[in-house]
């Protein structure tokens, strides 16, 4: 999986305002304008409904410590033409840059929204999951306040083939929920069948915000 995250807030934390820096670990590798994220599982209920999980890393850091910030283990919930985006994470509310917020975590939160233009089709051998994401109100937290609800982060673009092994199939925890649920706990998803793949997310092209 390569996502960029967020460009802006990249360039952000290495800049010369936050002078900060940013680091991967857990299989996670820096790639380009992006991450590179090691697959690691997926459960498909449907031709057009799963989930692809993965692993790694991505820890930003600024304003010495102010801005503190840790992604893990994305995983993409897939639902027709609705998405979610959800990470393991660790983040620091921020409160300024001469301030120290307090620690936030979590595990498998939402923390974006995807807009697909299409519903995939996982009876084929290859299909495309592409869309603009949004970050939600869970995810505005994670970002420790920095962004508002609805701001965008890097769109998703994804190439997905079943043929490439990518771990064990699982019984899928979660269904991407409509809107009005977003940002709920989730009812659990009915048992998948088994199903492996490889995923790949683009690095944003326009920004709406400067940071």
């Amino acid at each position: 999986m390569q996502w960029g995250v967020r460009e802006s807030f990249r360039k952000y934390i290495e800049g010369p305002i936050a002078h900060g820096s940013i680091s991967v670990g857990g299989g996670a590798q820096r790639s380009g304008d992006g991450f590179t994220f090691d697959a690691k599982s997926s459960a498909l209920t449907s031709a057009s409904a799963g989930e692809i999980s993965f692993q790694g890393e991505v820890h930003f850091t600024g304003h010495n410590g102010a801005l503190d910030m840790t992604l893990r283990n994305p995983t993409v919930v897939v639902n027709g033409t609705q998405a979610e985006l959800r990470v393991d994470y660790a983040s620091r509310k921020y409160e300024g840059m001469n301030s120290t917020g307090p620690v936030r975590e979590g595990t498998q939160e939402l923390l974006a929204t995807i807009a697909l233009n299409a519903a995939p089709d996982f009876s084929a051998q290859t299909t495309t999951i592409a869309g603009p994401t949004s970050l939600t109100t869970t995810g505005a937290e994670i970002f420790g306040g920095f962004y508002e609800v609805g701001a965008p982060l890097d769109p998703v673009t994804i190439e997905l083939s079943l043929n490439d092994a990518s771990g064990p199939a699982h019984s899928p925890k979660r269904a991407a929920a409509p809107p009005a649920q977003r940002d709920r706990a989730p009812p659990p998803a009915r048992p998948a069948s088994s199903a492996s793949c490889l995923l790949y997310t683009s690095d944003a092209a326009d920004e709406r915000s400067s940071v």
